[in-house]
């Protein structure tokens, strides 16, 4: 581990510090589990440091200049603005933002794998289940696919996981909001 990165992690740590997720747990759960993904997938710190750093603007009252004299590394700092969504943004802006980014494009993959490896029927509602299984066929995945995520498979192995885990109203939803959008989710799996 370099010095930077260690740097990165503390500094993420602190400005996540007593943050708590829907599920109840820590917020910093999820950045540490974003970097360990894209480890394990043979990613190197460059981009391990992105996934750490990629909600502290969204999040945290970060700023880029914050980042900037953290990393003094303005690449690495433009693929945390590629994965941030601003208030004045939509999510389709958001995306097409992470698919132009060398780091965007990988870790927009590993966010949503690490999310929903984290998003259980007995920590969260079938309402925020539902959503995030409708968000993230309607709007990431043609996004994922167009730039060859690597991250697809394992993410929809957990989609269809949560899609299985689901009550029969919630299925119901589910499957009528993507029928809006002509998606067939069982064509995925």
């Amino acid at each position: 581990m370099t010095e930077l990165y260690e740097k990165v992690l503390k500094f993420v740590e602190e400005k996540h510090k007593g943050q708590v997720r829907r599920s109840g747990e820590p917020v910093i759960n999820h950045p540490i589990g974003v970097a360990n993904i894209l480890k394990e997938a043979g990613y190197n710190e460059d981009f391990q440091m992105v996934g750490l750093m990629h909600d502290l603007i969204e999040d945290t009252d970060t700023t880029i200049n914050d980042l900037l004299e953290l990393t003094k590394r303005s690449d690495l700092v433009r693929g945390v603005v590629s994965l941030t969504k601003t208030d004045d943004m939509t999510l389709e802006e958001s995306i097409e933002d992470a698919k132009m980014d060398y780091f965007g494009r990988v870790i927009k993959g590993a966010d949503r794998y690490q999310n929903a490896l984290t998003t259980y029927t007995d920590k969260n509602t079938q309402e925020f289940i539902s959503g995030f299984i409708v968000k993230t066929m309607v709007y990431y995945m043609l996004a994922l696919i167009e730039v060859k995520n690597p991250f697809i498979k394992p993410l929809m192995k957990e989609i269809k996981r949560l899609y299985n885990e689901m009550c029969e109203e919630a299925l119901t939803w589910v499957n009528n909001k993507l029928a809006e959008k002509n998606i067939d989710i069982k064509d995925y799996f």
